[in-house]
């Protein structure tokens, strides 16, 4: 997950290739659902993961990457390294938020929320009359 020229200790001459586009790959590959992002949002990590299980359920194969930095690696303390996340999280940083899916999905998932919804709407309509 490394940019090209990056010197780490899994590479001290600074790594020699371009990241590999695996979400890319995978929506290619056949993957009904795919999703790129950091872990800096544990609410939009949730819905992810729930995404992909539903999808997976009904359509196939899902993939997601989730992208933590290795602190240790690169010597910082863990507030650092949320700081990190949100920076390569930002517009034309290095993990911008990415999703693929086939239509299907798109319509899938827009009727799973709208449930999803409606169930969050009747329970806090319900705890307000009780």
């Amino acid at each position: 997950l490394m940019q090209k020229g990056f010197v780490a200790k899994m590479a001290p001459t600074g790594k020699k290739f371009e990241k590999v586009r695996l979400p890319e790959i995978a929506f290619e590959s056949g993957c009904h659902y795919v999703a790129c992002l950091t872990v800096s949002k544990p609410n939009r990590v949730e819905q992810v993961i729930r995404n992909a299980i539903y999808v997976s359920r009904e359509f196939g194969p899902t993939y997601v990457q989730l992208y933590t930095p290795c602190i240790l690696e690169i010597g910082k303390q863990s507030m650092e390294g949320l700081d990190e996340m949100k920076e390569s999280e930002s517009i034309g940083g290095r993990f911008v938020m990415k999703k693929f899916m086939t239509d299907e999905v798109k319509e899938f998932l827009k009727e799973k929320n709208a449930e999803q919804k409606a169930r969050k709407k009747a329970a806090k309509a319900a705890a307000v009359t009780a």
